[in-house]
């Protein structure tokens, strides 16, 4: 395929050398027509008609759903714009925007899902204005770049907001009491929602009570003001992605929505062929056959046409760049600093590059025409991810988009690529209902004034069922729940910052130059352990580094990355471990079934993963060896609660520490993973599975499961977001079986595997659940043994750390027990015992003897 046959090939037509790949599927949509229609009345004359004849460059006609939605914008109704990536949706809001900063004092608050997108927009809104014979100092940004200091001032000199949700609930929210949030909010009488099917899961549904808090914010700043409006703002939506937009847009802000989608698109379409090419989807095979199409493409490419390039990994984009070695193509993803991922943003408007190869971060609605080949490595998430993708291609010629991915990629899904591109979209799911999402906004609600308020509006703000009656929570004084008692600790001071809309925050690092000492980028804590751990190889904006150091000063987290050359990629050694509660406090709801060949229930648990080691090539370097000779080269770990469902077979295929049985726990853990988050009411994205590492605990004991799965939440806190797995796993058997009888082997789970968990729900009963505890003999004490590799809370949070001794220490209330452990820093320090707990597999139990000194490990 590097031959310079292909090559000579190439420079005729890109779509060539896709074609002389394996082409599983080929689809080819043709161009379509334009249709137009006249702007209405209010859009059609005056100094609104004239800015908007010269954005159309002097035409009156608009496209019909651009026509048809700004009528019922016209009538102050919301609107939701549903139609095809690239089909004009912008305008609209842009014409509503301008409409109200030409008729009055009005303020816009436009949300856009992420900051990238904020600040490519930035430059279009300020031309738009100057169209219209305005300053364009009357629109700004508001994001984490700009100063808390400088924000209010950006409030009261600008009408037009660019913002993400983010930043307007950390920071706006719990200051709508200062003079220039409360002007800015009693004027704001018109909210925007780009790519409004980007607020769905868990985003979506804190989303939902975030926009209702804002709707009364504005409600009562109307008041205060004595201004004579209505206490609601106008809203408008646009989204290419959405199966139900009234629906979802009438769930997320509790207000009716005029529709105007796919069937009203007059916007022209350039035609497109969408092809499944045979190849890798994971690991270095994958990146270099990318990297292969990427190079052979790019050089056959039109002078003003440019290639995107789709990987779902960070470092794996930057791999593939690494691999193509052109100063033309470079990567894009989040973590760079605002600086660089402006300046690749700039060289892309200008048309300066021939290629980009990017994560989701450039799925969404940043406009960029030139694009005219896309790929995308392996079947992406789902098919709105595919299809926003695929919109990225085609906006000034007809395009050619590849998936390259295995022959059965589609099929083992019961799909096909067709399918994929023209079937309906998966359903946006919201957990409107969801007591832990609830109980955050009730905590943010009081630190903002407004919970009473809530109570008097609950009918005009539709609050989701139930969410008002547990405003009581969240008062102070008031019993909480067990199961929530996590999440009120996390946030019991500066909620809006301990619970963010996206779930609740990890620790942030700044990736520090070890050199210069310049900030280079940030990532966060689940990152940074599969990417920046100690040792690691780092691959950041084109350049090569070595992950030296974690250091922590106070709240600063920063990992430091000394330049290399030519370094060779490292693979992190991961580890998942699960602490479940099988308890009676543990299990929710009392559902625990048993049966002679298991159990099934939902329950409290605690999920750690940890980084314990990298290989390098073929070499295996755990850190427990690296870390004799480096301390900086230590096992580093998250932790966090939530809840899930746990599965235990005492079955001979099932249970047991062999290669089989294993890879058995392993195979139903990932097919009800899949199954579960291909359902419409959750999003896969919120889950994860554990096969291994399992630990079941109560009050008197703990001990490891080597016959349990583990399907969980992948959010702090929980949302019991598994339930279905109780409450419909019938069902689900019954569609893996239904698979495994039509594709066969590549179904999920094979047949014999189907009806053997069939077998083992249908005889299990409600019951009680019971762990064997140790019989301890007077005077002694079950303690974690010396050695054991434990949670430790430190400062509020869980850090993992080795246990050296217990120790009976006299307190206020007389003596306790604690352990003797090694902090980072390598100073000795103590922590109750009660503040412990098991984490995986390297710990044990043992009996202690405080007189004696006497200590025997439990069996």
């Amino acid at each position: 395929m590097g031959s310079e046959a292909v090559r000579a090939c190439v420079a005729i037509n890109p779509l060539d050398t896709l074609l002389q790949q394996s082409v599983v599927e080929q689809i080819d949509i043709p161009p379509r027509e334009a249709r137009f229609a006249e702007a209405p009345p209010q859009f059609a004359h005056g100094k609104l008609g004239a800015w908007l004849k010269r954005s159309l460059g002097g035409t009156d006609l608009l496209y019909l759903h651009q026509a048809l939605a700004l009528a019922s914008v016209e009538q102050d109704l919301n609107v939701v714009v549903s139609t095809a990536t690239a089909s004009g949706k912008s305008l609209v809001f842009m014409a509503a925007a301008i409409r109200k900063i030409l008729s009055g004092n009005s303020r816009v608050l436009v949300f856009y899902v992420q900051k990238a997108l904020g600040s490519d927009q930035l430059g279009r809104w300020r031309r738009e204005l100057i169209n219209a014979g305005l300053s364009p100092d009357l629109v700004a940004e508001i994001n984490g770049d700009i100063a808390v200091t400088d924000r209010e001032h950006v409030l009261d000199k600008s009408r037009i907001i660019l913002a993400t949700p983010d930043v307007i609930h950390a920071w706006m929210m719990p200051a709508r009491s200062a003079p220039s949030v409360a002007r800015f909010l009693a004027k704001l009488d018109l909210l925007i929602l780009d790519e409004a099917h980007v607020l769905e899961a868990v985003f979506g549904s804190h989303a939902s009570l975030f926009i209702r808090r804002l709707r009364l914010a504005r409600q009562l700043a109307v008041t205060s003001s004595a201004r004579r409006t209505s206490g609601c703002f106008q809203l408008i939506a646009t989204t290419a992605t959405l199966s139900d937009p009234t629906g979802h847009l009438k769930a997320l802000t509790g207000c009716e929505f005029v529709c105007v989608d796919e069937n009203d698109n007059g916007a022209p379409s350039y035609g497109l062929t969408v092809l499944h090419l045979e190849g890798p989807e994971v690991g270095a095979p994958a990146e270099r056959h990318c990297a292969d199409l990427v190079e052979q493409v790019t050089d056959g490419l039109q002078d003003d046409a440019a290639l995107i390039a789709f990987a779902d990994s960070r470092q794996g984009v930057e791999r593939i760049i690494r691999r193509v070695g052109k100063k033309s193509v470079l990567p894009y993803r989040s973590g760079y600093t605002p600086t660089d991922r402006r300046a690749i943003e700039k060289l892309l408007r200008e048309k300066r590059l021939r290629g980009v190869v990017a994560t989701s971060a450039l799925e969404l609605g940043i406009d960029l025409p030139q694009f005219s080949v896309g790929l995308t490595v392996g079947v992406p998430p789902n098919r709105k991810s595919l299809r926003q993708r695929i919109g990225r291609i085609g906006r000034a010629r007809r395009g050619v988009f590849a998936v390259i991915a295995p022959a059965a990629a589609f099929t083992k899904l019961g799909s096909s690529l067709r399918d994929y591109i023209t079937g309906p979209v998966e359903g946006s799911p919201l957990y409107l209902e969801n007591s832990f999402i609830h109980f955050q906004h009730a905590r943010c609600m009081l630190e903002e004034g407004t919970a009473e308020a809530a109570k008097q509006d609950d009918q005009e703000l539709r609050w989701p069922p139930a969410f008002v009656d547990r405003i009581a929570l969240a008062q102070p004084g008031a019993a909480i729940p067990k199961m929530l008692e996590e999440t009120a600790l996390f946030g019991r001071t500066r909620p809006h910052l301990a619970y963010s809309l996206r779930s609740m925050p990890g620790e942030q690092f700044f990736l520090r130059h070890a050199v210069t000492g310049e900030t280079i980028g940030t990532i966060d804590h689940e990152k940074a352990l599969r990417e920046a751990y100690p040792g690691a190889s780092y691959y950041h904006y084109t350049k090569e580094y070595r992950v030296e150091n974690w250091r922590s000063f106070g709240h600063c987290n920063e990992i430091e990355l000394r330049p290399q050359r030519s370094i060779e990629p490292t693979q992190p050694l991961l580890k998942t471990q699960v602490s479940v509660a099988c308890d009676l406090e543990g299990i929710i709801d009392g559902r625990y079934l048993e049966s002679d060949r298991g159990s099934l229930a939902e329950v409290h648990l605690h999920l750690t993963e940890s980084v314990e080691g990298y290989r390098y090539g073929s070499t295996v370097l755990p850190y427990s060896e690296l870390s004799q000779r480096d301390r900086r080269l230590r096992r580093k770990s998250r932790r966090f609660p939530t809840t899930g469902v746990l599965i235990r077979i005492n079955e001979p295929w099932f249970a047991g520490d062999g290669d089989h049985q294993v890879a058995s726990r392993r195979l139903i853990a990932d097919s009800l993973l899949a199954m579960l988050g291909s359902s419409s009411t959750v999003s896969v994205r919120d889950l994860r599975a554990a096969h291994i590492g399992v630990a079941l605990q109560n009050r008197e004991s703990t001990r490891r499961a080597n016959d349990a799965v583990v399907i969980c939440d992948n959010v702090v806190g929980g949302l019991r977001l598994t339930e279905p797995l109780i409450t419909s796993l019938p069902l689900i058997f019954d569609r893996l079986r239904v698979g495994a009888e039509q594709v066969g082997g590549d179904a999920l789970l094979p047949l014999d595997m189907v009806h053997r968990l069939m077998r083992w729900h249908a005889e299990l009963r409600l019951a009680s659940p019971t762990i064997a505890g140790t019989a301890v003999q007077t005077g002694e004490i079950e303690i974690f043994s010396p050695g054991s590799i434990v949670s430790v809370r430190v400062r509020g949070s869980f850090e993992e750390r080795k246990i050296l001794a217990p120790a009976m220490i006299a307190t206020g209330a007389g003596e306790q027990l604690m352990y003797q452990y090694e902090s980072d820093a390598g100073v000795l320090a103590f922590v109750a015992h009660d503040q412990v707990e098991p984490c995986g597999e390297d710990w044990s139990r043992s009996t202690w003897d405080p007189v004696t000194g006497s200590i025997q490990e439990l069996t």
